[in-house]
């Protein structure tokens, strides 16, 4: 094969290089290609190609067309042969390389595959260097030569494309990785804050409608809201409704002689004892002072009244109870009947 024709198949391989990079191919695929192309076209042994690992300052082998896995785990140093060329930027041909003091036998060693000729290019983006392409022992006995390095030096910037592409193609990963994991966490605290702020407006609504004093009995306010929407429910769908006041016997001597926090203490046993014994449908508020008053939905007058008599023994305090289901389409507001039986517990 005359000059010319060499530089032609040379040239087509290099194309094909440029092929494979046009279709995307992982960066592991196009450096095992440019590898092999490298070792036709040169008609070489061995192609290699180490990349600079910065942690260590060393340069680790990521392609060979010999012995690849175990060379993976080999760290070649800076002063070695290709430790130089990186450093120098400079390409390098040794037609003995075993010759030259910075040869690193420790692949010798460990193979038993020394390298003869060698050349080493630098692989250089912009100004940023990244590694270097070695290819060893030319077949036949035959040395490399300048068309060769030219050859090698095209390869070279083909490789250099290839692990620039990779390289910003990780970056771009890791970019969309580390905005998703933000992204994550934004929403988690985002969630958390909503789940907070649940809470808080929960627990604000709780204190504004509750009493004070004894947890989980509607305050007075409240009471006069939830007592108008059962009259109003009662009074469309012509349903029962009953009323029942009761306050504690007494309760002013329990506050003078005890104090008033066993008095507190009283009123919130009082108001477990008639949870305890009311059903989850009726409505229980405290009215004011020791006062509680106790809607009972679809409730007629004389469940109304049994209902009253055994909260008095359970609970054993005073009570009075209104009038209810005939009573309903008369009255305008649900307070008038806690007004009289108010006062009938103060007389």
């Amino acid at each position: 094969m005359n000059t010319i024709e060499l530089q032609l198949r040379r040239m087509e391989r290099i194309q094909a290089i440029n092929y494979e990079l046009i279709n995307n191919r992982s960066r592991e695929e196009v450096l095992h290609q440019i590898a092999q192309i490298a070792a036709e076209l040169l008609d070489c042994e061995f192609v290699s190609i180490l990349l600079l690992d910065e942690p260590s300052n060393t340069l680790r082998f990521v392609v060979a067309t010999l012995n690849q896995d175990r060379l993976f785990n080999i760290p070649v140093p800076m002063e070695s042969i290709a430790g130089t060329v990186f450093n120098s930027n400079e390409p390098l041909i040794l037609q003995d390389a075993q010759a030259d003091p910075r040869y690193f036998s420790e692949i010798d060693k460990s193979f038993n595959y020394p390298a003869h000729t060698l050349i080493v290019l630098p692989l250089k983006f912009r100004d940023r260097k990244i590694g270097v392409l070695e290819a060893g022992n030319k077949r036949n006995g035959q040395l490399f030569d300048e068309t060769d390095v030219q050859s090698l030096t095209a390869i070279a910037a083909q490789a250099t494309i290839a692990i620039e592409n990779a390289r910003l193609y990780q970056q771009a990963q890791d970019e969309i990785a580390e905005r998703i994991k933000v992204e994550e966490e934004l929403r988690r605290h985002r969630d958390h804050l909503e789940e907070l702020v649940k809470e808080r407006t929960a627990e604000v609504h709780r204190l504004a409608i509750t009493d004070p004093l004894i947890t989980d009995v509607f305050n007075r306010r409240h009471l006069m809201v939830l007592g108008n929407q059962a009259l109003n429910q009662a009074q469309r769908y012509h349903h029962p409704l009953a009323a029942i006041m009761l306050d504690i016997d007494y309760f002013k001597q329990v506050n003078d002689t005890y104090g008033h926090a066993i008095g507190d203490e009283t009123l919130r046993k009082l108001a477990d004892q008639l949870r305890a014994d009311l059903r989850s449908t009726d409505i229980l508020g405290r009215y004011g002072g020791e006062e509680f008053v106790i809607l009972m939905p679809e409730t007629d007058l004389q469940t109304a009244y049994e209902s009253a008599e055994r909260l008095l023994v359970f609970a054993y305090c005073g009570s009075a109870l209104q009038k209810t289901s005939s009573d309903l389409q008369q009255a305008s507001a649900w307070q008038s009947w806690i007004t009289p039986a108010s006062k009938q517990l103060t007389t």
